[in-house]
């Protein structure tokens, strides 16, 4: 019979480690410690969770089958890595440092920024270069911007239909100045009309309920 002499009940005298088989607590449903200069640094849980006390250095986390991996903080499931390669986030996505920080895609990027005094949160979007090349920002919280930043790129929107927020008036403005304004089956127009027909060079006018050709001049 092997007989190890114990200092006391929780030490074992050696230098050159100990090999068992495995390791076991003498109680079921209770934890089992690992310690190191007496301060606990592993924690096996009686639930079958594995706690550590400090940083976990690895190279790879996996899940042992086809099943979701969560990571949870304070007990609260922050991000999910779903079985259908999604990553599946419970709160918001905060990077740390705005104008610098990138969502990036395959073939676009996206960021936030701060800039102007007073201050104007930006949203830019690029498809090509990293500096973007639109970006999108409200002022005063009811007008919406959006300015080309390259001047590879023309300031140019195309669209197939333009509508109004429900039944209101939709105007086209030029430097902050009302344009045309479409209000019903009616189209307003504060100032002047001018086109070209068959080589004349044509103004209108129009007044509220009438229109008038104030001058008709040949080319």
């Amino acid at each position: 019979m092997l007989i190890i002499p114990f200092f006391s009940e929780r030490q074992i005298p050696g230098n050159n480690g100990l090999k068992v088989d495995f390791l076991d607590t003498r109680n079921t449903n209770v934890d089992f410690y690992f310690r190191k200069s007496g301060a606990t640094a592993i924690t096996l849980k009686a639930g079958n969770e594995v706690q550590f006390s400090g940083y976990i250095f690895v190279n790879n986390i996996s899940t042992p089958e086809n099943t979701d991996l969560a990571i949870r903080r304070s007990g609260r499931e922050m991000i999910r890595l779903n079985s259908s390669n999604q990553i599946q986030l419970s709160g918001d996505l905060l990077l740390p440092t705005s104008n610098t920080q990138y969502i990036r895609f395959p073939n676009c990027s996206i960021r936030q920024g701060v800039a102007g005094d007073p201050a104007i949160v930006y949203f830019d979007f690029s498809n090509d270069t990293e500096t973007g090349q639109y970006r999108f920002f409200t002022q005063s919280s009811t007008v919406l911007h959006l300015r080309p930043l390259t001047t590879t790129i023309s300031n140019t929107l195309q669209v197939n239909t333009i509508n109004s927020n429900g039944n209101a008036t939709l105007s086209i403005n030029q430097n902050g100045n009302p344009f045309i304004s479409l209000f019903g089956v009616h189209c307003q127009l504060p100032g002047c009309l001018k086109f070209r027909f068959f080589g004349c060079a044509i103004t209108l006018t129009f007044k509220r309920s009438w229109l008038g050709c104030s001058k008709l001049i040949h080319d």
